[in-house]
């Protein structure tokens, strides 16, 4: 987006530079800068930073630890914790927190945790009660391909073709096809 020549005073060194320059040297978002200009604001009102800013405290950030691992929903956890959306993320970010929708080992080690289990024996669990990986792959909220990088390929390689899906579709299309030809 061009940026309008728009000249304001800067009211650390006293020039008249445009609105763009004035938010580079103060490290704040051009349009913060603009519209900050055309609701009447200026000189250190122009530029000062926001005075709505508070310190996290221990409570809120084992909230955010416990709710952005399991895969609250940023919105949600900036309403538990009383901050910004773009707060949550940020904090979250210098944390090294990973949330389980960008992030599919941590989803992973969340179903692992939750049903005491490697994913591996979870696998296999599915494979004899005849359930799809796709199934697997929706628990777990991840895609298919994805599952695919996450277990070995012998336990890939020796699901049945035929899972429960398939043969009750199966039923279902003998059971037309009877049913049509009876008729």
């Amino acid at each position: 987006m061009a940026k309008p020549y728009i000249k304001a005073t800067d009211p650390a060194t006293g020039e008249r530079v445009t609105l763009h320059e004035l938010s580079v040297r103060h490290d704040l978002y051009y349009s913060t800068v603009r519209r900050r200009y055309w609701r009447g604001q200026r000189g250190w009102d122009l530029v000062k930073m926001s005075t709505r800013w508070r310190e996290w405290n221990g409570r809120e950030l084992k909230l955010l630890d416990r709710h952005y691992r399991i895969g609250t929903p940023v919105d949600e956890i900036a309403k538990i914790v009383g901050h910004t959306p773009a707060a949550v993320r940020r904090r979250a970010a210098e944390r090294g927190l990973k949330h389980p929708r960008h992030c599919s080992a941590q989803a992973i080690r969340n179903f692992e945790a939750a049903h005491g289990k490697p994913l591996v024996a979870i696998a296999r669990e599915y494979r004899s009660r005849r359930l799809s990986r796709s199934d697997l792959a929706g628990a777990i909220g991840v895609t298919y391909q994805t599952l695919r990088r996450f277990l070995p390929d012998d336990l890939w390689q020796s699901w049945p073709v035929m899972t429960i899906g398939r043969v009750d579709a199966a039923k279902h299309r003998r059971k037309d096809s009877t049913e049509r030809s009876v008729a």
